[in-house]
This record gives structure tokens, C-alpha cells and sequence, in this order.
């Protein structure tokens, strides 16, 4: 998803910008494509030998399980919370990993 604030940007062959009609959650949709599901769907299009294109036609043969917009929301905002749930449980572990490390540095180091 692209910010409003965005400013000016590029499309070229290598992007692609989607723009979606009234009664779709933008959230939903990038949250789809970015699971196996949605790259499934996506990479059914897909040609090139040696650079993999995903070409205009291709994506707009894309069939998207589209349910209600409450229910759209419903999952937006489920993978929002897992996603910051994810987001803490990293820096936790980073935190964790530096504290052994700096644990294991003083062991070696015969510090205490």
C-alpha cells in the first residue's frame, strides 16, 4: 500500500499501481497478497524464462475471495494485531539475544 502522502512516484514495466473500486479494504487486500494464498494467486500469470513479469492482463485476471467489507475489515485488523504482536515478540528475542551475548562476552572474559 502506497501512503497518501506518498508524493510522485514511477510506473513503469517493472510496477504496477491497482486501484480498487468502492466497497474494497485496501488493508484486506494487501494482506492477502502478502500470503502464500495471495502470491498463489498472483504467480498463476506469471511469465518470462529469465525475468519472472507479472504482465497488465495477468493481474487483471486475478480472481480475489472478496467477502463482505465488515468482514474485509474484520481480517485487516487481525493480521494488523499479529503483525504488532510479531513486531514485539522481535525485539523482545533481539533484546533477549544481546543479554546473552553480552553474558557469554563476560564469561569468556572471566568478568562478573
Amino acid at each position: 500500500m502506497v501512503p497518501e502522502d506518498f508524493g510522485e512516484g514511477n510506473i513503469n514495466q517493472h510496477s504496477v499501481r491497482i486501484h480498487l473500486i468502492e466497497g474494497i479494504n485496501e488493508r484486506y487486500i494487501a494482506s492477502l497478497f502478502n500470503t502464500n494464498l495471495g502470491r498463489s494467486l498472483s504467480s498463476r500469470g506469471v511469465s518470462g524464462g529469465t525475468r519472472i513479469a507479472l504482465d497488465y492482463e495477468a493481474i487483471k485476471s486475478i480472481r480475489i475471495p472478496l467477502p463482505p467489507l465488515p468482514v474485509q475489515g474484520r481480517i485487516a485488523n487481525g493480521v494488523q494485531k499479529i503483525r504488532e504482536k510479531s513486531k514485539q515478540f522481535r525485539k523482545e528475542a533481539k533484546e533477549f539475544f544481546d543479554k546473552a551475548k553480552r553474558e557469554v562476552e563476560s564469561l569468556i572474559l572471566g568478568e562478573e
